[in-house]
Protein backbone atom coordinates (compact mmCIF):
# COMPACT_ATOMS: atom_id res chain seq x y z
CA UNK A 1 0.00 0.00 0.00
CA UNK A 2 2.48 2.40 0.57
CA UNK A 3 4.61 1.80 -2.45
CA UNK A 4 1.85 2.32 -4.16
CA UNK A 5 0.63 5.34 -2.44
CA UNK A 6 4.58 7.22 -3.35
CA UNK A 7 4.05 5.79 -6.94
CA UNK A 8 0.87 7.60 -7.51
CA UNK A 9 0.21 10.16 -4.61
CA UNK A 10 3.79 10.57 -3.96
CA UNK A 11 5.17 12.55 -0.52
CA UNK A 12 2.58 14.19 1.93
CA UNK A 13 1.91 17.74 0.74
CA UNK A 14 1.39 19.13 -2.90
CA UNK A 15 2.44 17.03 -6.00
CA UNK A 16 2.00 14.03 -7.91
CA UNK A 17 4.15 11.04 -7.68
CA UNK A 18 6.17 9.67 -10.76
CA UNK A 19 3.09 7.23 -11.79
CA UNK A 20 0.30 9.67 -11.01
CA UNK A 21 -1.42 8.78 -14.63
CA UNK A 22 -1.26 5.15 -14.65
CA UNK A 23 -2.08 4.48 -11.22
CA UNK A 24 -2.41 0.19 -12.88
CA UNK A 25 1.08 -0.08 -13.11
CA UNK A 26 1.88 1.53 -10.17
CA UNK A 27 -0.23 -1.03 -8.66
CA UNK A 28 1.67 -3.84 -11.05
CA UNK A 29 5.00 -3.09 -10.10
CA UNK A 30 4.04 -1.95 -6.14
CA UNK A 31 2.97 -5.67 -5.94
CA UNK A 32 5.89 -6.87 -7.82
CA UNK A 33 8.57 -5.31 -5.18
CA UNK A 34 6.06 -6.89 -2.54
CA UNK A 35 6.35 -10.25 -3.91
CA UNK A 36 9.82 -10.13 -3.68
CA UNK A 37 10.42 -9.29 -0.41
CA UNK A 38 7.47 -11.85 0.62
CA UNK A 39 8.88 -14.91 -0.94
CA UNK A 40 12.24 -14.11 0.84
CA UNK A 41 10.04 -13.78 4.20
CA UNK A 42 8.44 -17.09 3.25
CA UNK A 43 11.01 -18.81 2.45
CA UNK A 44 13.54 -18.26 5.14
CA UNK A 45 10.66 -17.75 7.85
CA UNK A 46 7.50 -18.60 7.51
CA UNK A 47 7.72 -22.18 5.90
CA UNK A 48 11.35 -22.43 6.53
CA UNK A 49 10.71 -26.27 7.62
CA UNK A 50 8.40 -27.25 4.61
CA UNK A 51 10.09 -25.64 1.61
CA UNK A 52 11.14 -27.47 -1.93
CA UNK A 53 14.44 -28.67 -2.48
CA UNK A 54 14.71 -26.32 -5.67
CA UNK A 55 14.02 -22.92 -4.96
CA UNK A 56 13.77 -21.87 -8.43
CA UNK A 57 10.96 -24.14 -8.98
CA UNK A 58 9.16 -22.76 -5.77
CA UNK A 59 10.06 -19.35 -6.57
CA UNK A 60 8.11 -20.18 -10.13
CA UNK A 61 5.02 -21.08 -8.40
CA UNK A 62 5.42 -18.28 -6.03
CA UNK A 63 5.28 -15.52 -8.66
CA UNK A 64 3.23 -17.53 -11.17
CA UNK A 65 0.14 -17.67 -7.25
CA UNK A 66 1.10 -14.19 -6.26
CA UNK A 67 0.71 -13.18 -10.47
CA UNK A 68 -2.90 -14.44 -9.81
CA UNK A 69 -3.24 -12.31 -6.80
CA UNK A 70 -2.43 -9.38 -8.72
CA UNK A 71 -4.69 -9.60 -11.26
CA UNK A 72 -7.53 -9.47 -8.46
CA UNK A 73 -5.88 -6.66 -6.81
CA UNK A 74 -5.96 -4.90 -10.07
CA UNK A 75 -9.27 -5.72 -10.74
CA UNK A 76 -10.81 -4.13 -7.52
CA UNK A 77 -8.49 -0.80 -8.65
CA UNK A 78 -9.82 -1.03 -11.88
CA UNK A 79 -13.46 -1.34 -11.06
CA UNK A 80 -13.18 1.56 -8.90
CA UNK A 81 -11.33 3.20 -11.28
CA UNK A 82 -12.78 2.77 -14.50
CA UNK A 83 -16.59 1.73 -13.46
CA UNK A 84 -17.15 3.52 -10.59
CA UNK A 85 -15.57 6.53 -11.63
CA UNK A 86 -13.94 6.88 -8.39
CA UNK A 87 -10.25 8.51 -8.86
CA UNK A 88 -9.17 10.04 -5.23
CA UNK A 89 -7.18 8.19 -3.04
CA UNK A 90 -9.61 6.98 -0.57
CA UNK A 91 -11.26 5.26 -3.22
CA UNK A 92 -7.71 3.75 -4.34
CA UNK A 93 -6.88 2.72 -1.19
CA UNK A 94 -10.13 1.05 -0.04
CA UNK A 95 -9.79 -0.99 -3.98
CA UNK A 96 -6.70 -2.06 -2.93
CA UNK A 97 -7.05 -3.01 0.47
CA UNK A 98 -10.29 -5.18 -0.47
CA UNK A 99 -8.19 -6.35 -3.18
CA UNK A 100 -5.52 -7.22 -1.23
CA UNK A 101 -7.52 -8.81 1.22
CA UNK A 102 -8.88 -11.27 -1.88
CA UNK A 103 -5.42 -11.88 -3.29
CA UNK A 104 -4.45 -12.99 0.26
CA UNK A 105 -6.93 -15.16 1.16
CA UNK A 106 -6.11 -16.68 -2.49
CA UNK A 107 -2.44 -17.13 -1.32
CA UNK A 108 -2.96 -18.84 1.66
CA UNK A 109 -4.95 -21.57 0.66
CA UNK A 110 -2.11 -21.85 -2.21
CA UNK A 111 0.85 -21.52 -0.79
CA UNK A 112 1.03 -24.62 1.52
CA UNK A 113 -1.10 -26.65 -1.33
CA UNK A 114 1.64 -25.95 -4.13
CA UNK A 115 4.34 -23.47 -3.35
CA UNK A 116 5.74 -24.70 0.02
CA UNK A 117 4.95 -28.30 -0.31
CA UNK A 118 8.52 -29.59 0.57
CA UNK A 119 9.31 -32.25 3.15
CA UNK A 120 8.48 -30.50 7.07
CA UNK A 121 11.99 -31.33 9.02
CA UNK A 122 12.09 -34.23 10.58
CA UNK A 123 9.72 -36.38 8.23
CA UNK A 124 12.92 -38.81 7.51
CA UNK A 125 13.42 -39.37 10.97
CA UNK A 126 9.78 -39.74 11.69
CA UNK A 127 9.80 -42.50 8.48
CA UNK A 128 12.47 -44.27 10.02
CA UNK A 129 11.45 -44.76 13.05
CA UNK A 130 7.48 -45.86 12.23
CA UNK A 131 9.49 -48.62 9.93
CA UNK A 132 11.25 -49.71 12.79
CA UNK A 133 7.93 -51.21 14.47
Amino acid sequence: MGGYNLLVFGLPGPGDGPMHGIPGRASVTATAIATLFSWVGNRYLTYRDQRRDKAHHELMLFVLFNAIALVITFACLYLSRYALDQHSQLADNVARFVGIGLGTVFRFLTYRRWVFAGKAAGDDELTEHTHVV
